[in-house]
């Protein structure tokens, strides 16, 4: 009996084979499927992987996706048990599903409670924002100069505002005098995957930052 002891889920109906390619011949169509797969119940083979048959590499040769017509979980181990001790099969096993988070490699990102607390990698996976997108923020100013701000910010289309505006005293001296704004444009759109500090909920996203005091 195979002996599944990953604890990883794996898809229903599906099985990974990959060909002894020492056993006879693996080159595609010259293997005979009908004869390698038998005592499987399957719909269909599709071919995920071709290896040129050299001599003196590993003995793995094709990997195969086969579909089984059987879509209940026990029917996968069931076939893998069947194609045990097969001279044609270099292995077989389930096709696993691993789950992808784009969890990036700053190394103060752990610290970030808010952003564990809402799971934000699962939004990750989905979408990062887009430079397409701008974001505004009116605070107390911004550190434009901040290696993980100064990337993403926003650039007026005909290029004459470029680091946002304070509104307080009216003029493009926006540096922020007190560090809440930075914090909170760190928070929205912060660049990531650069090995330094801080990462943003949308680090795809560019932002207008301004500054008003009242």
């Amino acid at each position: 009996m195979y002996d599944d002891t990953s604890g990883s889920s794996y898809a229903a109906g599906k099985v990974i084979v990959a060909l002894n390619r020492n056993s006879g011949p693996s080159t595609r169509p010259r293997y005979d499927l009908h004869r390698i797969l038998d005592g499987l119940d399957y719909e269909k083979v599709e071919l995920l992987f071709h290896s040129e048959k050299v001599y003196g590499e590993n003995d793995t040769g094709d990997i195969l996706l086969v579909y089984l017509k059987n879509k209940h979980p026990s029917a996968v181990l069931d076939a893998i048990e069947t194609l045990a001790g097969n001279p044609s099969i270099n292995y077989a096993e389930p096709d696993y599903m691993e789950n992808l988070h784009a969890v990036p490699n700053d190394p103060l990102y752990n610290q970030l409670w808010g952003t564990q607390k809402i799971d934000a990698p699962l939004a990750w996976n989905y979408t990062t924002g887009s430079s397409k997108v701008s974001v505004g923020v009116i605070d107390t100013g911004i550190d434009f100069h901040h290696p993980d701000i100064r990337r993403n910010m926003w650039v007026s289309p005909n290029g004459r505002l470029t680091n946002g505006w304070n509104f307080a005293d009216n003029n493009r001296d926006s540096i922020d005098t007190d560090g809440h704004g930075t914090h909170v444009a760190g928070t929205v759109g912060a660049v990531g995957n650069q090995l330094h500090r801080h990462y943003g909920r949308l680090p795809a996203c560019k932002g207008r930052f301004h500054e008003v005091w009242t």
